[in-house]
C-alpha cells in the first residue's frame, strides 16, 4: 500500500462536497470573542507563560464543548469523537493524527465555568454578535418550560427523600466539609460521604400527564422573529413554569405570549411592573364545569397559538436533533452551566439555519 501524501486533502475536498455542516458553522461565526471569556478563567494557563507544556488552545476547547452540546456527548466522547472523525477534527483546528484535548480537560473548563458563572457571558456575547449581523431582539418574547432530565436518584430510603423535599440534607454531613472530612473518618461513617457525592440533592420529581420526570427545568424566552433564545432560567423540575414568567422576560419586552400554563392577573401585574405597556398574550384556560368558549377557542387558535407555538420548535432541534434533553451531572450550579451550554449551542445552529435560508440579509436590509 503505498503512501498518499495528499490524502488529507483529498479527504477534505470530499466532505465539503459532500456538505459538512461544521464546516459551514466554523465559516459564519467569529470566535475571537468567546476566547477572549474563556481566555479568563482557564484553569491551565500560567501567569508569565513561560515553563512548562504549552495550554491547549481555549478555541479548540470551546469549540469541544459546543461539539457536547450540539450531539449530546459525554466528555469522553468528545475526546474520541474528535480523535475519530475528520469533521470533528477540522472544526476544532486540529490535523488529522493530531492530540485531541483529553475528557478531563473539557471537565476543567466547564467546571472553571460554573464557577465563575463565566457560562452566562458566553451566552450573552453570542446575543450581542447576533445582533451586530441584524439578528436583534424583536421585543417579542415566547415563552415556556422543558423538562431535562438529569440521572435518576433510587439509593434513598423514604425519609431521606422526604428530608431532601424540605431542603435538608439526607445525612448529617455538610456537603462543602465532605472532601475534608473524608480522610479522618471511620470507614463505617465514609460510606455515607460516598453516597452524598453521587446524590443529586438539588434535582426533583415532576410528573405532567402520563410522564414522570427527574432533574430540572429550562424556562426560556424566545425571539418571535428569529426564534433564538435571548433569555433563559434554569430551576429545579418541580417549579411551576408560571413562577418564572416575569424573571425569564427580558426588559424592554413589547409582547409575550405563552400557554395556558402561565394564566394569572397577578403574574401580569407583575410583569407590567416590570415592562411597562407590556402586552400579554395568554392562552385562556378552561375550568370544572366551565369549559371554553367558542370566542376563547377562537382567540387561542387564531391570535396566541399561532406565533406560541415557534417555542415548540426550539424545543424539537434539541429533542430530535442535539440529541435530547439529558444532563450526565449532579447539582444545579453544573445543571446551569451544561444547559447554558445547549442554549448557546441551539443559538449557534439556528444562527447557521438563517443564514442557509438567507434570512440575515433579508433581515438587515
Amino acid at each position: 500500500m503505498q503512501l498518499d501524501f495528499f490524502r488529507d486533502e483529498k479527504l477534505m475536498r470530499r466532505l465539503d462536497k459532500m456538505g459538512d455542516p461544521l464546516a459551514r458553522l466554523d465559516a459564519i461565526k467569529d470566535w475571537k470573542p468567546f476566547v477572549a471569556i474563556i481566555d479568563e478563567i482557564r484553569p491551565d494557563r500560567t501567569q508569565d507563560g513561560k515553563g512548562g507544556r504549552p495550554p491547549i488552545k481555549s478555541l479548540i476547547l470551546l469549540k469541544g464543548l459546543q461539539l457536547g452540546e450540539i450531539y449530546n456527548l459525554s466528555d469522553a466522547q468528545i475526546e474520541f469523537q474528535i480523535t475519530d472523525r475528520a469533521t470533528f477534527a477540522r472544526f476544532c483546528g486540529l490535523q488529522l493524527g493530531d492530540a485531541s484535548p483529553d475528557a478531563n480537560s473539557f471537565w476543567l473548563l466547564r467546571e472553571k465555568l460554573k464557577e465563575t458563572g463565566k457560562y452566562e457571558d458566553l451566552f450573552q456575547a453570542l446575543l450581542d454578535a447576533l445582533a451586530g449581523v441584524g439578528l436583534e431582539y424583536s421585543k417579542c418574547a415566547i415563552v415556556d418550560a422543558t423538562f431535562v432530565d438529569a440521572p435518576r436518584r433510587r439509593n434513598l430510603r423514604k425519609e431521606q427523600s422526604e428530608a431532601l423535599k424540605a431542603g435538608e440534607l439526607p445525612f448529617e454531613l455538610d456537603l462543602e466539609q465532605i472532601s475534608e472530612l473524608e480522610s479522618h473518618l471511620p470507614e463505617r461513617e465514609r460510606t455515607k460521604t460516598h453516597r452524598l457525592r453521587q446524590t443529586d440533592v438539588d434535582a426533583r420529581w415532576a410528573k405532567k400527564g402520563q410522564e414522570t420526570h427527574y432533574g430540572y427545568k429550562d424556562h426560556v424566552a424566545v425571539d418571535a422573529r428569529t426564534k433564538l433564545i435571548v433569555a433563559h432560567v434554569v430551576t429545579a423540575a418541580s417549579v411551576h413554569d408560571s413562577q418564572e414568567f416575569v424573571e425569564v422576560v427580558p426588559k424592554g419586552t413589547e409582547s409575550s405570549y405563552a400557554d395556558a400554563a402561565y394564566v394569572g392577573e397577578e403574574i401580569e401585574a407583575e410583569l407590567r411592573k416590570k415592562c411597562p405597556g407590556i402586552e400579554v398574550f395568554v392562552c385562556a384556560k378552561g375550568k370544572k364545569n366551565k369549559p371554553l368558549t367558542k370566542e376563547q377557542k377562537e382567540y387561542n387558535r387564531e391570535l396566541v397559538a399561532r406565533v406560541r407555538a415557534r417555542v415548540e420548535h426550539v424545543f424539537g432541534r434539541m429533542t430530535y436533533c442535539m440529541g435530547g434533553l439529558t444532563i450526565r451531572l449532579i447539582g444545579v450550579a453544573r445543571a446551569k452551566c451544561q444547559i447554558a451550554l445547549r442554549d448557546f449551542a441551539y443559538n449557534l445552529m439556528r444562527y447557521m439555519t438563517l443564514v442557509k435560508l438567507d434570512k440575515v440579509k433579508k433581515m438587515v436590509s
